[in-house]
């Protein structure tokens, strides 16, 4: 995965993350087909602690009617 790489490449790859990829996360977020939302909770999932800020983002998802979502939400905020 790509997020593994930047969080391997220290400073540089982690600022990086921090200024475009949790905004392109948020938006993965929203978006109106299941699958990619629930591939970007998978991916927030293991970027752990540093996606602490998109926490209310999928607080709103831990609602949804479908079940692959709503568990994914959950996994991602653990």
């Amino acid at each position: 995965l790509a997020v593994d790489i930047l969080k391997r490449s220290g400073a540089p790859g982690q600022a990086a993350l921090k200024d475009k990829g949790l905004a392109i996360l948020r938006e993965g977020l929203s978006d109106p087909d299941p699958a990619v939302r629930e591939h970007t909770l998978f991916t927030i999932e293991q970027l752990g602690t540093m996606a602490n800020s998109l926490s209310p983002d999928i607080l709103k998802l831990c609602g949804s009617p479908d079940t692959n979502i709503h568990n994914r939400a959950f996994d991602a905020l653990a």
